[in-house]
């Protein structure tokens, strides 16, 4: 469908159709212009960007609802770095209100949701099933990794025979040796050590050269692919663990956005020098300042994931999937300067309609 589409010359003067066309084609892996999909040597998309920016600011204040509403959050999330789910539940309502809507494919988007939920709610109830009784006799510092192992002792469990090898690609990336009588060898370095060697970069490339790991995106993703079954080959989980560009994109990317969103609250205790300090060092300015050029870096590093997107392979391209799904969330989990990580009230509401409050059909 979408290769006659793009075969099509066919236009009918509607620039919204044509926009949506140009998204989904661009998503799709096709050479097509579209701003928020835009990579590095596209300045068009960069002006394009700028001047609808403008244009819907200026005219927020004159839109009634919905319309105002829409613009509002395409103004503060392009639709492409949004969490899907989230905004299927936000976006439901509003296409409900709509006099063109399709009532058949309204219903199929409630009962979707729904199901989906359901399946949320039973992974949820699976992962927080641990025996409380044996994690209360261990010391409070070691209860943590009672339930971090417990947790690959789940993967092996659940994978079971002959696929079960995948869990050994989790340990590598999260750099952990795991038996099952319980022991561990985890490398950590000494936690004052590591503050005293940050305090000591120059730059923030050298920052991020021994800060962008300890993040901790990678294994996440790396779980998330030891998970998805048969579809992610042997091939594709080696690739990931030599720790490859797009991956290294990912892990910046996360890295920044916390350090923008933490760097305020951290540096009035004792805490490592973040990128954010690191960078008003090298060049002489302002905390704000720095946030503004991380910022900017931030806005690249989306660039170079969806560059390298764009030019998946077959085994490369479950990854740029993962890591630009996984990069949504980084960005909604630190949007607008929040740590919603340490802050995880303001996430309340959001796990209460994902999880708790189904749309009524």
């Amino acid at each position: 469908m979408l290769h006659i589409v793009y075969n099509s010359n066919h236009y009918d003067g509607d620039l919204n159709v044509v926009s949506r066309r140009f998204y989904l084609l661009r998503k799709s892996f096709y050479n097509v212009p579209s701003a928020y999909l835009r990579t590095h040597g596209e300045p068009l998309l960069d002006e394009a960007i700028s001047f609808t920016r403008r244009c819907l600011q200026s005219g927020l204040e004159n839109l009634e609802s919905p319309l105002a509403e829409e613009v509002s959050c395409a103004l503060d999330t392009p639709l492409f770095r949004r969490v899907g789910v989230l905004e299927t539940k936000n976006y439901i309502p509003i296409y409900e209100k709509e006099a063109t809507r399709k009532e058949a494919i309204l219903e199929f988007a409630k009962l979707n949701f729904n199901l989906l939920q359901l399946l949320y709610r039973e992974e949820l109830k699976d992962v927080t099933v641990w025996d409380k009784d044996a994690i209360t006799l261990l010391p409070e510092y070691t209860r943590d990794f009672y339930l971090f192992l417990k947790t690959f002792c789940s993967f092996e469990e659940e994978l079971g025979i002959g696929k079960s090898y995948r869990v050994f690609y989790l340990k590598k990336a999260v750099n952990i040796d795991v038996v099952y009588d319980g022991r561990c060898n985890i490398n950590m370095q000494n936690d004052l050590e590591h503050m005293y060697i940050l305090a000591q970069l120059k730059t923030l490339s050298e920052h991020l050269g021994l800060s962008m790991r300890s993040i901790g995106g990678s294994p996440i993703l790396c779980a998330s692919l030891v998970g998805m079954g048969e579809i992610v080959k042997r091939e594709t989980l080696d690739w990931f663990l030599s720790y490859p560009q797009l991956v290294r994109l990912f892990d910046t990317f996360v890295r920044l956005s916390d350090d923008m969103a933490s760097t305020e609250r951290e540096q009035k205790g004792d805490h490592n020098v973040s990128t954010v300090q690191c960078y008003m060092k090298e060049h002489g300015t302002t905390m704000q300042e720095a946030c503004k050029r991380i910022k900017e870096l931030t806005e690249d590093l989306w660039k170079d994931m969806i560059q390298h997107h764009l030019a998946s392979t077959e085994q490369t391209e479950i990854v740029s999937c993962m890591v630009l799904n996984l990069a949504r969330t980084g960005n909604y989990m630190y949007q607008n300067n929040v740590d919603k990580f340490t802050s995880s009230h303001t996430i309340k509401e959001a796990i209460r309609r994902l999880f708790v409050e189904p749309i009524p059909v």
